[in-house]
């Protein structure tokens, strides 16, 4: 991948414009790690806004598939960024790693 991922786009846009971000986080091709290594990276910037969504389908895939380790459903990954905002992380060893303040949006359908 030779291109700015989601924090960096957002990062740039808020400093350059000074206006919030809302970066969209998806289920698809990311594991949970990956998921909270990228709201460490948001929360650390000042970004406190995420729309959760689960994504589509690879286009090699005739449905949805998480990656290994990953999420299945939105709420899954909802669940990981309300757990950061009360200061739990996926390595339980973590204490004190501090609490993230984020505004959850999400999109989905029964």
């Amino acid at each position: 991948r030779k291109r700015p991922g989601t924090v960096g786009i957002c990062a740039a846009i808020m400093n350059h414009y000074q206006v919030d971000t809302v970066p969209h986080f998806i289920c698809g091709g990311f594991n949970k790690r990956e998921s909270e290594d990228a709201l460490i990276d948001l929360n650390f910037l000042g970004i406190d806004n995420v729309l959760v969504l689960r994504g589509d389908a690879a286009k090699n895939e005739a449905s949805f598939e998480p990656e290994p380790g990953g999420h299945r459903f939105a709420i899954d990954l909802q669940k990981q960024v309300v757990n950061l905002n009360h200061g739990l992380y996926i390595d339980e060893d973590i204490q004190n790693g501090g609490k993230t303040n984020f505004c959850i949006g999400t999109a989905g359908y029964p």
